[in-house]
């Protein structure tokens, strides 16, 4: 097993986006929350601690504003680094090796990693 580390970015809801809009996702991803968005993500599979990186805000930011235009200029309020752990040959997640046979049969997903039901 391998971890890899991954930064999230939430900034200020530009004015040009008002309202609730839903998620995107492309080369990388941008999430409504509130009065902000949470723009991700990169990957860093050689690290030493989980301290967010200026380079990768900055990469996350551009990145985001491909798909916003004018996100990668708002206020940042927060930066956020974790690590998920992958196989070494692989870079999909642990789940994810698993997600055929759930589609096929979804009540063997294991209750912790299964969404809230309202």
């Amino acid at each position: 097993l391998q971890g890899i580390k991954g930064q999230t970015v939430r900034v200020r809801r530009p004015e040009s986006l008002p309202g609730p809009r839903c998620p995107l996702s492309g080369r990388g991803y941008v999430v409504p929350d509130g009065n902000t968005l949470i723009l991700g993500s990169n990957y860093d599979n050689n690290f030493d601690d989980l301290t967010p990186d200026a380079d990768a805000t900055a990469y996350i930011r551009e990145k985001t504003a491909r798909m916003v235009p004018g996100v990668d200029e708002t206020e940042i309020v927060d930066v956020r680094a974790g690590v998920r752990v992958k196989y070494t040959d692989s870079t999909l997640p642990l789940l994810a090796l698993a997600l055929p046979e759930y589609l096929q049969d979804p009540s063997g997903i294991p209750d912790a990693v299964r969404p809230p039901t309202k």
